[in-house]
């Protein structure tokens, strides 16, 4: 599979999402962003200070669009995701897309 097929996979089946970089700039494009499901039951965990959220996402993106871990965020269906882990996967030589690991974020104010 070649990155052109990635990608149309991506535009016929993924989520639209925008792509904020540490610098403010924004890009749109497409890509999975599907809830990683674990053994464990509880999302949410108490805290001295509160509930915080424990969930974490899968994002697969076009290989044209990297992701940075600890500087980029990710806004897919109104949900704002911060970049933990990243890394690109090549198929050959060429980087075919960009497997991530996202948590939520904390809310705007």
């Amino acid at each position: 599979m070649n990155r052109g097929a990635i990608s149309a996979l991506l535009r016929r089946y993924g989520q639209p999402i925008t792509l904020r970089r540490a610098d403010g700039s924004c890009v749109e494009d497409y890509a999975f962003v599907q809830p990683i499901r674990s053994t464990d039951t509880l999302q949410n965990l108490p805290t001295p200070l509160g509930i915080r959220r424990e969930d974490r996402f899968l994002y697969l993106g076009s290989g044209s669009l990297p992701v940075k871990a600890g500087d980029d965020q990710v806004r897919c269906g109104g949900i704002r995701y911060d970049v933990v882990q990243a890394q690109p996967i090549y198929i050959g030589d060429a980087v075919s897309h960009w497997w991530a690991v996202l948590v939520p974020g904390e809310e705007e104010v």
